[in-house]
């Protein structure tokens, strides 16, 4: 059993509580936000940012302006924490909300708007021809949905290796159907990824879509109150 920690994220906060999230930034964080030209984006960034060091900082026993944030050639965040105790995690952003998942395995989590639905036809090329024909039998009303939870799941499971949307997303497939048991039914460049990964849907408003990917397994997920660290 793999455990994976989903704090829920809201990015509209009360100005106090922004102030609050900025305060426990580094400066280059803080100059990350100004640069954004859009200040809602800023905005989001500084509560995204913000929230994720004070879990980190509780995880880790540290205050949240000693957690030492690095990120791989990927964009993939980790935590320099004890080597005795590492923390894994991952975060995802879209619309109004963020997730973050902690683990003590590699985890990855992606978290996706129903707004982006209309969109979706496009990455269908994305998927894998098992996956294609799978989705091509889904009623139409019900297709964008389906789209957009395959994606999810690909993209968590990339997140959770840490390599990005380099690597070939035709290579394996995933479950689609939501609700419904999410998984990683095959890998054709490293099979053995079958065994190693676990995957489950988020439990999210009716909204949004997110699935998250652990090593090991099965996962249990325990969802933590946001501020009870805000």
């Amino acid at each position: 059993m793999t455990r994976v920690d989903i704090w829920r994220i809201p990015l509209t906060q009360k100005p106090e509580i922004v102030e609050r999230l900025d305060s426990v930034l580094d400066e280059a964080e803080r100059g990350q936000a100004r640069r954004l030209r859009i200040p809602s984006a800023g905005q989001d960034f500084i509560v995204g940012r913000g929230a994720l060091r004070l879990i980190l900082a509780r995880c880790l026993r540290q205050q949240p302006q000693q957690v030492a944030l690095r990120f791989n050639r990927h964009g993939k965040p980790e935590a320099l924490g004890s080597a005795a105790q590492p923390v894994f995690f991952n975060m995802s952003h879209a619309g109004r909300l963020a997730v973050c998942a902690v683990a003590n395995r590699p985890v990855g989590v992606d978290l996706e708007s129903v707004e982006k639905e209309r969109s979706l036809e496009r990455l269908r090329r994305c998927f894998s021809s098992w996956e294609q024909e799978e989705l091509s039998r889904v009623p139409a009303p019900l297709r964008s949905r389906a789209l957009l939870s395959c994606w999810v799941r690909k993209e968590a499971y990339l997140k959770a290796k840490g390599v990005g949307l380099d690597y070939p997303l035709d290579s394996f497939d995933v479950s689609w159907s939501s609700p419904g048991p999410a998984a990683l039914l095959a890998n054709r460049r490293e099979p053995e990824d079958v065994s190693r990964w676990s995957m489950a849907p988020l439990l999210l408003p009716p909204d949004y879509l997110g699935a998250v990917v652990a090593e090991g397994g099965p996962i249990e997920i325990r969802a933590q109150r946001i501020e009870d660290v805000i």
